[in-house]
């Protein structure tokens, strides 16, 4: 079975969409947390020190340092380590980037709305004023944008060319994406997800004070 990784933008329901996923093909979730500590055992490297990688810019000493560039390759050796461990593995949040474009049994997908639908659910799901909600997309969006560039030299975080499948989760909805009862395998670009046999909440969502999959609240 391939593996997924998820990759999405600040309040594009990710959450709904990762759960969906999960409960309709049996896959275990691998969020960034998960990688983060693997790599932290790996590298004898703190666990805060490493997730800075996943926020844009660096420290003016990191010239010297190279310590996101250390956290990188080690977070790189910790998912390589992942996908030897097992299969049937849904990755969701920053760590969906690390893997190598030349790996086959990958099934790529990107969550992503515009950025009125963005807004609509940060104000309806989370109660977020227009103006609040402006500034934590745009600053996870230049989060995205950054590890996007560092880790696949592409400069459009959401380009379709990085992924296998590219869905507008608002446009469906985050409870009817990949479900089951909605032609999975049709609203999935003919990949049949739903019918697979076999996210993420919450640790990055008080740095951002938004929605991730594995890095931000849906």
């Amino acid at each position: 079975m391939p593996v997924i990784t998820v990759f999405n933008g600040l309040f594009c329901q990710a959450g709904n969409v990762v759960q969906r996923l999960l409960d309709a093909s049996g896959y275990t979730l691998v969020t960034d947390q998960d990688v983060v500590a693997e790599a932290a055992v790996l590298s004898g490297m703190a666990e805060e020190k490493l997730a800075r990688a996943f926020s844009a810019g660096t420290s003016i000493f990191n010239a010297f340092s190279h310590e996101k560039e250390r956290a990188v390759a080690w977070l790189r050796l910790a998912m390589a380590k992942k996908l030897l461990e097992g299969d049937n593995l849904l990755f969701s949040g920053f760590a969906s980037q690390l893997p190598a474009d030349n790996i086959g049994h990958l099934l790529r997908v990107c969550l992503i709305a515009s950025l009125k639908e963005r807004l609509a659910v940060a104000r309806k799901e989370e109660g977020y004023a227009e103006k609040h909600a402006q500034k934590l997309i745009r600053k996870a969006d230049e989060d995205c944008a950054d590890w996007v560039k560092m880790l696949r030299d592409v400069n459009d975080p959401w380009n379709e060319s990085l992924y296998d499948i590219v869905l507008p989760v608002p446009r469906y909805g985050g409870g009817r994406v990949c479900g089951p009862d909605n032609g999975a395998g049709e609203q999935c670009g003919g990949t049949g997800f739903g019918e697979q046999p076999g996210r993420s909440a919450g640790f990055y969502a008080g740095r951002q004070g938004g929605d991730r999959s594995g890095g931000r609240r849906p």
